[in-house]
């Protein structure tokens, strides 16, 4: 279920719209917050009497994952992105082009690595929490932990589907950018963009 960027490019063309839309649903950044909060609040809780159980340790590795890599940010992340690539497509070269470059590559690295990583540590913390419940232990707080996993789980999904659907858009435009600066800060800029194989 990791996610990985596709090479398929798009006829789609960057606008003012896209740039308000950042993902199908407004309210996904909210929800994905709330739950992560709300998992937050039970780690805190409940420490005192549950924090040497191993379902316990593994919901704190998941979140621990999470807010390493500050992925609740991702949609804002994104807007940034996509407002930068408006610049660039009216713009052509500009100092935009080069933060935008910088912004495409940490959404890169946040799909193709941070998303599946914590995806896999919810997937590590579920099977435990299942394995309590199934002994018929603690369920109140396992059943309220392993659905609040699951949304967490199924917004990052989407955000990095969201993420990997506007990328090779905004990939598309530093690359209009650049060919229709033909001088050599142009042809740097291409290769400074384009050095890693990975975004290709």
């Amino acid at each position: 279920n990791d996610i990985t960027m596709s090479s398929t490019t798009t006829s789609h063309t960057l606008t003012s719209e896209d740039a308000s839309a950042t993902c199908r649903n407004p309210k996904v950044q909210d929800a994905l917050i709330y739950d992560v909060q709300i998992l937050h609040r039970l780690k805190k809780r409940n420490y005192a009497q549950q924090h040497s159980a191993q379902y316990y340790k593994r919901m704190t590795m998941a979140l621990k994952c999470i807010d390493r890599y500050n992925l609740t940010s991702l949609p804002t992340r994104l807007l940034e992105a996509q407002t930068l690539a408006l610049h660039v497509s009216k713009n052509n070269i500009n100092n935009s082009t080069h933060n935008l470059m910088n912004v495409l590559k940490r959404l890169y690295k946040a799909v193709v690595e941070h998303i599946p990583e914590c995806v896999r540590r919810i997937h590590y913390a579920a099977s435990a929490l299942f394995e309590t419940m199934s002994n018929g232990y603690f369920l109140p707080f396992c059943t309220v932990v392993a659905a609040a996993l699951a949304r967490v789980r199924l917004l990052l999904i989407q955000i990095g589907e969201d993420v990997i659907a506007e990328y090779h858009v905004m990939v598309r435009t530093v690359q209009d950018a650049v060919n229709a600066h033909s001088n050599n800060d142009g042809q740097l800029v291409l290769r400074e963009f384009f050095a890693g194989s990975h975004m290709n």
